[in-house]
């Protein structure tokens, strides 16, 4: 599957993607930060994407993915502190 197909994954199978999806979306590295970072830093999603890339990003090695992490939740608990302190949990 292509990194932009494996995205469609994540939102068609919304609160129940497999875990074997999000570790390789993670394991695409900077292909899937480059899809992630306008979901995250765009328009908030009413779905469980968001939360989804979190976990991806988290799972990513890199300097550029965790601060694509870091400006996310700054994003997110500014958008809506509620989802911020949720996903804080994850």
């Amino acid at each position: 599957m292509s990194a932009g197909d494996l995205v469609g994954v994540l939102i068609k199978d919304d609160d129940s993607v497999p875990l074997a999806v999000i570790e390789e979306c993670a394991r695409r590295g900077e292909e899937m930060e480059a899809l992630l970072a306008p979901i995250l830093l765009g328009t908030p999603e009413l779905s469980w994407l968001p939360l989804h890339a979190l976990n991806i990003l988290g799972l990513i090695p890199t300097r550029s993915s965790g601060e694509l992490l870091l400006a996310a939740m700054q994003k997110l608990y500014a958008d809506d502190p509620d989802f911020g302190a949720e996903a804080d949990g994850y």
